[in-house]
């Protein structure tokens, strides 16, 4: 090959090659990691039906709620790579590795009550440091109008109370169920509940508040 043939590697074809790449390259790394933590709940949740456990309200309901979680993060991950491009440090590829593999301990402890919840304070955790991550990384004045950025600030405080919180109780009924700690007088099943409707609400923030940035774009969903 002669010299000279391929541009040089200067500043502006970095950052041309970052913005062109991040949110491809993103997406495909973690729709990899829930694919795979997809197959392992649908192993696990086959496997306990051919065991003829159909009547464990904790396996439906934890099923249930590990897959809404797989879809909270994709649905998280599907819009905003397109709005937040900086340089990938270390973190950027610990983050969603750390989600996958809390993901995986739900997917695949629906019988195991304390590890369940512990998988549950786990995902909020690095939820949080992914919200964390993603609010010190962004630029205002990357974002034109700059109403953007305030709806997309808005909506990483409001996620990272409710997956500090989440985390923050998955821990305490995992620690009450390890050592039969007397705060437990209903069944398992029950303390999903909280969980669940904080998934829920995170799926309403981000649908509002992404509605309210295709607003600001002018771009119809």
């Amino acid at each position: 090959m002669q010299k000279g043939l391929l541009p040089p590697v200067d500043q502006k074809r970095v950052l041309r090659s970052i913005n062109d790449n991040f949110a491809a390259t993103y997406l495909a790394l973690l729709g990899i990691i829930q694919s795979v933590v997809l197959g392992i709940l649908i192993t696990n949740i086959a496997g306990l039906v051919d065991k003829n456990k159909y009547g464990d309200a904790f396996v439906w309901t934890s099923g249930f709620l590990t897959f809404m979680i797989v879809v909270l993060v994709w649905y998280s991950y599907q819009w905003y790579p397109y709005l937040d491009r900086w340089p990938p440090r270390l973190l950027d590829s610990v983050i969603p590795f750390s989600l996958g593999i809390s993901q995986g301990i739900l997917a695949s402890s629906s019988q195991e009550e304390a590890t369940y919840f512990l998988g549950i304070s786990l995902t909020g955790l690095f939820g949080v440091v992914a919200y964390l991550n993603t609010r010190k990384r962004i630029n205002k004045n990357d974002f034109n109008p700059v109403e953007v950025y305030n709806h997309h600030l808005r909506h990483l405080n409001i996620s990272i109370f409710l997956s500090g919180g989440a985390s923050f109780y998955g821990l305490v009924i995992f620690v009450c169920i390890k050592f039969h700690w007397p705060l437990i007088f209903f069944r398992e099943s029950f303390f999903l509940i909280p969980v669940i409707l904080s998934v829920f609400a995170m799926f309403y923030v981000c649908s509002y508040y992404l509605k309210k940035i295709l607003e600001e774009f002018k771009i119809e969903e």
